[in-house]
């Protein structure tokens, strides 16, 4: 059975921007790329989301659903965020 996204030299990359069309989320528009959130880069507030299933916070794993908002950005980047923000003595107290 053909494969229709290989080639002798490898995967098919229609638009020619490094990710093989198999893979691409965008693969006719070679300006735009995705990290596994579905967003894609150029709308992406968050071009290396943290795409785990459930938020982990310093290596404690909550149970909460990590959901992904349509700017590519999700709730354990928030969290990531905020907690590195404290971290750094940014204190927010309304």
């Amino acid at each position: 059975m053909d494969n229709p996204f290989l080639t002798s030299y490898g995967p098919v990359d229609v638009d020619s921007d490094g990710d093989g069309d198999n893979a691409d989320v965008f693969p006719n528009d070679p300006s735009e790329s995705a990290d596994a959130d579905g967003a894609g880069d150029n709308a992406d507030q968050n071009d290396a989301s943290d795409i785990s299933l459930t938020v982990i916070i310093n290596g404690s794993d909550n149970g909460v659903e990590n959901t992904i908002g349509a700017d590519g950005v999700t709730l354990a980047d928030l969290i990531n965020t905020a907690s590195a923000e404290c971290a750094n003595g940014v204190l927010n107290h309304g």
